[in-house]
């Protein structure tokens, strides 16, 4: 098997806007030094978590080209569609901004067949990056079956998968198939990390880039010592998990001072007994201090 592009943490990056909605570029260049400081390797810009759906291929490009200036680690670019020639475009477009890789969710709305989704990577990897693909039933209605993932590794379509279809055993028998794989939910890294992950794709680093990579980096030599920094931030995590994803973690990120929490309609902005939730558990976690609360 070919060395993967990377191992370990990789942070599916939050968006920043402006109140007014625009994009919020000082915060974004906060954020990815915040990401370099805490010693993360890899970051997916343009991924859901960065709202990529409500965003013009003009300000996509803007953000991609700010953030291969800012981040000059392992940087992949969200491109999956509904439409196989959309994500084709986007893929062709990462290559031509200075992407080394691309995150590719698996196709939603349609549900295409397996066969469907052969034909959708292959048209992808076409372009010639490495290609990670990202299964999330959850919201595409559509699950890549392990058997698809086994043969578009073995063919070289995909270098693995961000998996988070929600249960463990996927992780097992992805690795029984020989497919690398990443865990795809912070609530799952630590079994998915024990299954055998090569890493994860995370949404929690956005906030806490340091303490994800210490855990992962821990695991393997004190896994107990993991479990116990993992359990610390599980209650925060929950909280989090309360909307829809980056609601909440904008939110948190506007308490450390590091981004807004704006989002883009349909999104709107997280529920006062949410947030009133996530702040007690920054708290707790003496993530944030009564002193540097903010509102």
């Amino acid at each position: 098997m070919k060395k993967l592009p990377f191992c370990g943490v990789c942070t599916a990056l939050v968006t920043p806007f402006h109140p007014s909605g625009e994009v919020d570029f000082p915060s974004l260049n906060k954020l990815l030094s915040w990401q370099k400081e805490g010693g993360v390797k890899a970051v997916v810009l343009l991924g859901t978590t960065g709202e990529s759906c409500t965003l013009s291929l003009s300000e996509k490009r803007k953000i991609f080209l700010a953030g291969r200036r800012a981040f000059d680690g392992f940087l992949m670019m969200g491109c999956g569609s509904n439409d196989t020639k959309t994500a084709l475009s986007l893929a062709q477009k990462a290559k031509e901004w200075g992407a080394d890789g691309v995150l590719a969710v698996t196709p939603y709305y349609n549900k295409c067949t397996q066969k469907g989704a052969i034909a959708y990577y292959g048209a992808i990897a076409e372009v010639g990056l490495p290609v990670l693909a990202y299964n999330v039933p959850g919201r595409t209605g559509f699950d890549l079956a392990p058997e698809t993932a086994h043969r578009l590794v073995k063919d070289g379509v995909i270098f693995g998968v961000k998996e988070a279809c929600g249960d463990v055993k996927r992780g097992l028998l992805h690795g029984a198939n020989g497919v690398p794989y990443y865990s795809g939910d912070d609530l799952l890294n630590l079994p998915f990390y024990s299954a055998g992950a090569e890493g994860c794709v995370s949404v929690i680093s956005n906030l806490l880039p340091r303490l994800s990579v210490e855990i992962w980096n821990t695991f393997f030599s004190c896994p107990t010592k993991a479990m116990q920094q993992e359990k610390e931030i599980r209650p925060l995590l929950l909280s989090l998990g309360a909307e829809v994803n980056p609601i909440l973690i904008k939110y948190a990120l506007s308490c450390r001072g590091l981004c807004g929490e704006t989002v883009r309609a349909p999104l709107t902005v997280g529920e006062a007994f949410h947030k009133k939730a996530v702040k007690k558990q920054l708290l707790c976690a003496k993530i944030l201090s009564d002193a540097k609360t903010k509102t």
